[in-house]
């Protein structure tokens, strides 16, 4: 990218590395974009993990750079030349994963992850700590499913994914893919597969770790899922790497007994074996099925006993929650920054612990009792209810207690409001052809029910027709498969514990089914008894103007807190905790 310079920044008096980009690059227009897109992101993050970013512009002669905290240990690549303690590199590594599991439940994602890109930095206590770097290549999740395919990231590191220019295949288990690759250099002294190969085109080898370097014997299993070719076969979320690590036991442990000859299923403690309810076959029409445009079963795969048609789902059991939510990251190592990158940085949470606290303990509440639960955020334009409820989101996926889904609506409403775009962005029907969208939710269907059968296919297809592609005499399908599909979504997932519901603005939403009238049905079926929406955490915001001047809309309130829905009103910040919060969010003074 360019050179690299240690520097003192003499405004906020620390030392940083000044990052220069190369002329030939500022001079490009795309990598500009990348440039601006590493700005914003790095800036909008503050995390202990994550490299402070302290300044940015451009030299006189309109170079940009980048001023950022000096790592001053290296990065994970000097680790390629030292036969590194386990004990030491399961803590570097658990490190990089509480980033990477901060910007995924925020729904970004790094791709290109590497370990020049893995910065390393000597701590008060004295020991190596890690910083998760060069954000060029992070965007968002949902953005990137709508961009046609193109291959992103550094040979040797690329997921088959980015390889083959799939985004809509793009999640967490992609930035996943890289760390197995990485930790599987560090182990071993070389990289498992060629620079122009992955796991779907080479064989894993056998994990021969280095002279010097002991590790517990069952990390080869934890990375034979990390580089497996079946994206839906490697982990969901980074917790579920972590609760896997921290399951394996202090270096030189044997390995699990197995009864068979290859990796399947997890380390830790495993949440049950999916299976069929439907009574489906797993065989379709007698042979298998070969209508998917895309097999990611490349020759890493051995000879086992899983339906090839039936992707394994790597399922770790994440801890018990604790009794108080972790605490709001509000600074990361240093808030220091220049002034301009304060307009782009996500604002802390603070004054709001106890209401915090009272969201966590009903999340807490519908884990033990696998009961449905509506809570209504109710304040004023401008108290923080939204990103009070996205904490909670936050903490739950970042701990791998649930995965969560945002409805979220406009005054003026939209294509992406409500449940309708909360479907569109869990199925990704963007810029792909009916067969291949099929061939991608089948598959993702046949992990979640354990069957790759008749009803699984048909799904698949009805999912395809509501999304909008529609065969010739084909019937558009019923809205509601969509509010149906979320809630799927949401209960496939709910073996973490719980799985959680955003209503975001609800007091907008204007088709009827939508916004309200979803937190009224599960608050009905939860009086009732009925139980197919547990365990299931719905969190509503409604603004307090718009329940003072629509009486209609204070009385569904009501009506819902008649039926055992949850009310928290939620106060604008008071002095004190406004000081509190430009306190923590703006350190202007070094």
């Amino acid at each position: 990218m360019g050179r690299v310079l240690r520097a003192r920044d003499v405004v906020l008096d620390t030392p940083v590395a000044l990052k220069i980009v190369r002329p030939d690059l500022a001079a490009d227009v795309r990598f500009r974009k990348m440039f601006e897109l590493e700005v914003r992101i790095s800036a909008r993050f503050t995390h202990p993990n994550i490299v402070p970013l302290h300044d940015h512009g451009e030299t006189p002669d309109g170079t940009p750079y980048l001023g950022l905290a000096l790592a001053d240990a290296g990065s994970f690549a000097v680790l390629r030349d030292e036969a590194i303690a386990w004990d030491e590199l399961l803590r570097l590594s658990l490190e990089l994963l509480e980033a990477l599991g901060y910007i995924h439940s925020r729904d970004v994602l790094h791709r290109d992850l590497k370990p020049e890109n893995v910065l390393l930095y000597r701590g008060d206590d004295g020991q190596r700590h890690a910083w998760l770097a060069d954000l060029g290549l992070a965007n968002a999740g949902a953005t990137l499913a709508r961009k046609k395919g193109r291959m992103e990231g550094t040979p040797g590191f690329m997921s088959p994914e980015q390889q083959m220019g799939l985004p809509r295949e793009y999640g967490p288990w992609t930035d996943l893919y890289a760390v197995g690759v990485m930790l599987w250099e560090l182990v071993t002294g070389s990289r498992p597969f060629p620079d122009d190969q992955t796991a779907m085109n080479a064989p894993l080898p056998e994990l021969r770790p280095r002279g010097g370097v002991a590790i517990p014997g069952d990390l080869g299993a934890v990375l034979a899922n990390l580089l497996h070719p079946e994206p839906l076969s490697r982990y969901d979320l980074a917790a579920d790497l972590r609760t896997e690590l921290r399951a394996l036991g202090p270096a030189g442990s044997s390995a699990t007994e197995r009864d068979d000859v290859i990796y399947v299923g997890t380390v830790a403690p495993s949440a049950p074996s999916v299976t069929s309810d439907v009574g489906d076959e797993v065989v379709v029409d007698g042979a298998r099925d070969t209508s998917q445009v895309f097999h990611f079963t490349g020759s890493a795969v051995r000879p086992g006993a899983r339906d090839p048609d039936v992707p394994g789902w790597n399922r770790p059991l994440p801890p018990e929650m604790p009794p108080a939510p972790p605490a709001e990251i509000d600074g990361g190592t240093t808030a220091r920054a220049s002034l301009p990158l304060y307009a782009l940085r996500e604002l802390p949470l603070v004054a709001r612990e106890s209401y915090q606290q009272e969201l966590w303990d009903h999340a807490r509440a519908v884990c033990a009792e696998g009961t449905a639960r509506v809570v209504l955020v109710i304040g004023a334009a401008g108290a923080g209810k939204s990103h009070l409820v996205e904490s909670i989101a936050h903490a739950l996926e970042g701990g791998g207690w649930a995965e969560w889904i945002r409805l979220s609506y406009q005054r003026e409403p939209g294509s992406e409001d409500g449940y309708a775009g909360a479907a569109r962005r869990v199925i990704r029907p963007w810029n792909e052809t009916r067969t291949s969208l099929t061939a991608r939710l089948r598959r993702r269907l046949a992990r979640e029910r354990g069957t790759a059968g008749k009803s699984t296919r048909e799904e698949a297809e009805l999912l395809a027709r509501w999304s909008g592609l529609l065969e010739e005499d084909e019937d558009p399908v019923a809205a509601g498969l969509g509010l149906r599909e979320v809630y799927r979504s949401l209960e496939a997932r709910s073996w973490r514990g719980l799985g959680c519901m955003i209503i975001d603005d609800a007091q907008w939403s204007v088709e009827q089914g939508d916004g309200l009238a979803i937190a009224e049905a599960v608050a009905h079926d939860g009086e009732a008894g009925d139980t197919r929406h547990k365990p299931l955490l719905v969190l509503v915001t409604i603004r307090s103007e718009d329940v003072i001047t629509d009486p209609a809309l204070a009385e569904r309130i009501d009506g819902l807190v008649g039926l055992g829905a949850h009310r928290i009103d939620l106060p604008r910040l008071d002095r004190a905790g406004t000081e509190a919060l430009l306190e923590s969010s703006l350190t202007l003074i070094p």
